[in-house]
């Protein structure tokens, strides 16, 4: 008889992609949460025929082929309306457009709620129209069994594919539909990656805010543009007579935002991810460009320049040929700059190393386990104190002065 395949030895060396579920012929993968939500998956004995095409598909265990970046912009959207949606600088729905508009597909994470309980999950784009679903950060895990095997079914249509997710979902993406589809019509995007929290810890999240504006949750932004360039967000709700509304959630005054920017939160192997590097393992890289206006001075709009730090920019690496190519023809759609990786690294740790976790880690999903998320949420405002009304005070002020007063500083 042969030996039971063991998929992960320890949590901290599965990324939870959802791959191996995918390329199961069997059905014989599950994909289980533990006590903090973070799902695994598990293998039903009687099913598994020990193909072990679930440990080959794997993108976080095995070699994969990553490279150094062939060149660096900086990128920002001419177009006003998609720049405003997006949360940086609008590359993504842009080589969204270009790709359907050639017939193609495209995929990407997307959150929806229903009865105000939000899910984060990729799916499969093939009209202009609903790009707007794919925009705008989820810092939160994407769900996506099933989207492989309709990747490499859109491949074997012959259509372009367009994939945007983080590095471990495209890792494994690569391995699961082989090198001829990869090399061919299939154009990978990945994200420069923080991490990743549960599903079941934002939803968590969402209860107690829910609570707070007694109302009922049908959209949540991580980043606001209507608030500037940066990780502010708003709670989009019905409240108790049906009207609209929108609760603004500066990172300073969310726990969520707090603990995910921390790093208190994330799955186990996001710590010792092998991704997090300047080599990359997909053809365009993208994330936003914190600190342009340090590194490039000259080509802002206040000195002459093309971009504007409060509207968001994007730094984009060209990691192959096909990446650099697909870029130049649609570059027409952007405002670029040449950039170097070494710029972009300096505030963008996670292209130089993965995010640290520390003793407070541990605290937190102690306290999660024992007592669930409104115990984080209580503990974070009472260390929070007075601070609490300071930033308040200051969130209150327009984004132009705030801005000046930064640069002040």
């Amino acid at each position: 008889m042969n030996d039971k395949i063991v998929l992960f030895k320890e949590e901290e060396y599965c990324s939870g992609c959802e791959a191996c579920a995918d390329i199961c012929s069997q059905k014989a993968i599950t994909m289980r949460e533990n006590e903090y939500g973070y799902k695994f998956p598990t293998i039903d004995e009687s099913k598994c025929v020990h193909c072990e095409m679930c440990k080959k598909v794997c993108g976080f265990q095995n070699e994969n082929e990553l490279r150094y970046p062939l060149s660096v912009k900086a990128a920002t959207a001419k177009n006003e309306g998609i720049l405003a949606k997006s949360a940086s600088g609008g590359v993504f729905p842009e080589f969204g457009k270009k790709v359907l508009r050639e017939g193609g597909v495209v995929f990407g994470a997307a959150m929806s709620f229903k009865n105000g309980i939000p899910t984060v999950h990729h799916i499969k784009i093939d009209s202009e129209k609903d790009l707007y679903r794919l925009q705008g950060s989820k810092y939160v895990q994407s769900d996506c069994q099933g989207i492989y095997a309709d990747v490499k079914k859109e491949l074997s249509a012959n259509k372009v594919v367009l994939f945007s997710g983080t590095p471990c979902q495209v890792a494994s993406l690569k391995r699961f539909v082989g090198n001829k589809c990869s090399d061919r019509n299939l154009i990978l995007v990945d994200i420069i990656c923080h991490g990743v929290p549960s599903l079941r810890m934002f939803r968590d999240y969402i209860s107690i805010e829910k609570k707070k504006i007694q109302g009922e949750v049908i959209a949540f932004k991580f980043r606001d543009k209507n608030m500037g360039w940066g990780n502010k967000g708003s709670i989009h709700y019905i409240d108790r007579y049906g009207k609209r509304k929108i609760k603004k959630i500066p990172v300073q005054l969310s726990s969520y935002y707090f603990h995910f920017e921390n790093g208190d939160i994330l799955r186990k192997n996001c710590y010792n991810c092998i991704f997090s590097q300047e080599k990359r393992v997909s053809d365009i890289t993208i994330g936003d460009y914190w600190g342009f206006g340090v590194e490039h001075p000259d080509q802002l709009k206040s000195n002459g320049g093309r971009f504007e730090e409060e509207k968001g920019i994007s730094c984009v690496l060209l990691n192959t040929e096909k990446g650099r190519t697909f870029l130049s023809e649609c570059a027409n759609a952007f405002e670029l700059c040449e950039s170097t990786l070494e710029q972009v690294a300096k505030v963008n740790s996670q292209l130089k190393h993965p995010c640290r976790k520390d003793f407070n880690r541990d605290k937190v999903m102690e306290i999660y386990r024992k007592s669930g998320y409104k115990a984080i949420d209580d503990v974070y405002y009472k260390k929070l104190g007075t601070k609490k009304y300071i930033y308040i005070l200051w969130n209150a002020l327009p984004q132009s002065i705030r801005s000046k007063i930064k640069r002040l500083g």
